[in-house]
């Protein structure tokens, strides 16, 4: 009768969460992420294995046998590395059955035993701004994997948590931010100007502020839908793992349930994608239909066009009832039909001051390669969030597609974890 109260009480929510948290695989790849096929990826498939398969064995974990939630952090200092989704494909079969090449009689699994159990997925590419690595920090790929079970109870205890800490507290994946009331009218009369030089230079300084308060706005939109992603998640956690089930209340909790995946699935940043292709010779049609999507959002929302900040795409999947896997579907033509549309195409309006110093030159010269990287790829991250079926579901279910801050750090699930581990932890 007693072991109900304590496990509900802040020592026992305490002691629950430090075992989840001794079940989480966490893996360390040194070496340039590599992407799949290439020759120094069959070089180096098995080395990366066995490297895993160490790490695990020494601290005594199996690979995990239920759904999974994963999060991939790959940390690059090529100028131009691979596209995230040809480094998840990489990964996402590594972290599964061994290469050919792995001795013969070791173990046949590294994190799972097939990445269909990959049911939360965070990929992101990190590069550094100046020419060598910060802090001496090579490149690697790091790996994060989780029980979808313990995320799904790390979820729940935010959302119990939520209600005892200020939703303004910056650092809380619940906070919204304000948008701010920007004024994109020139601040300088290029009338005013006393010559030709002091015009040009003018006139390149109201671009600049204006390009500078539009990043604002956009930053501020795309945290907002992070922080809708993480409340909605947290609050209706059947929306994720349709195994579990209320108590005596099922009705209200199906109807709230009901109603955050209406709220999810219908916000107006949201990006609404077209029917899923249930034929090969309907591929083509997706898309085109996909980018048709994407273009009419642009002109929905001309406040991003053009795109000053890096974006996190977050896909919501609603998989057909015999589990196809829509992997290939997200990575061959979602996400590089994203990139496609949402590339920035900007001057390189920092350098365009003719006044600059040498040593204001160097002081731009970072910012500079964060702006050509960003021209190279304005998508840095991404999710998928694979949602239970519902019997108003289209057979061949479909995708949603929401745009989030490139600049968040971590998965939606990640930060709520660290949001309890620090509640947790205070209490």
């Amino acid at each position: 009768m007693c072991a109900e109260p304590f496990w509900s009480s802040a020592e026992g929510q305490a002691i629950a969460w430090r075992y989840r948290h001794l079940r989480t695989r966490r893996l360390y790849l040194p070496g340039e992420p590599l992407k799949h096929g290439n020759r120094a990826d069959k070089s180096r498939r098995a080395d990366d294995f066995a490297q895993g398969v160490a790490q695990l064995t020494k601290v005594r974990q199996g690979a995990l046998t239920g759904p999974v939630a994963l999060d991939l952090d790959f940390h690059t200092s090529a100028d131009q590395p691979p596209h995230l989704y040809h480094l998840a494909k990489r990964y996402l079969d590594l972290l599964g059955a061994a290469p050919p090449q792995a001795p013969a009689g070791g173990r046949r699994h590294l994190l799972y035993r097939d990445d269909r159990q990959v049911r939360l997925l965070h990929v992101r590419t990190w590069q550094p701004l100046g020419q060598a690595p910060p802090d001496g920090v090579q490149p690697n790929t790091a790996v994060l994997a989780r029980p979808l079970r313990d995320v799904v109870a790390d979820l729940e205890l935010a959302n119990a948590l939520r209600d005892l800490v200020d939703d303004h507290e910056e650092e809380s994946p619940f906070h919204v931010p304000e948008v701010p009331d920007v004024d994109l009218t020139p601040t300088f009369d290029l009338r005013m100007a006393s010559g030709p030089a002091e015009r040009q230079r003018w006139s390149d300084l109201n671009m600049w502020l204006q390009l500078h308060d539009r990043s604002r706005v956009q930053e501020a939109l795309l945290s907002a839908n992070d922080a809708l992603v993480a409340s909605v998640l947290s609050r209706s956690t059947t929306l994720i793992n349709h195994n579990r089930r209320p108590g005596n209340s099922s009705d209200l909790f199906e109807s709230i349930a009901e109603s955050d995946r209406h709220v999810l699935l219908s916000n107006v940043l949201h990006i609404p994608l077209p029917s899923l292709p249930t034929a090969k010779g309907e591929r083509q049609g997706f898309r085109d239909g996909l980018r048709e999507q994407l273009n009419q959002w642009t002109r929905q929302w001309p406040v991003f066009n053009p795109l000053l900040v890096p974006v996190k795409a977050i896909l919501l999947v609603v998989a057909p009832p015999n589990g196809k896997d829509l992997d290939n579907l997200v990575r061959d033509d979602v996400l590089p039909a994203v990139h496609e549309v949402l590339a920035p195409q900007l001057a390189p309006w920092i350098t365009r001051f003719p006044q600059l110093t040498h040593a204001q030159q160097a002081e731009w010269r970072p910012q500079e390669r964060q702006l050509r990287q960003l021209q190279q790829s304005s998508v840095n991250a991404y999710e998928v969030v694979q949602l239970t079926r519902i019997p108003t579901d289209p057979p061949n279910g479909f995708l949603r597609l929401v745009l989030g801050s490139g600049n968040t750090f971590g998965s939606t699930w990640s930060r709520l974890a660290g949001f309890v581990e620090t509640h947790v932890e205070r209490a």
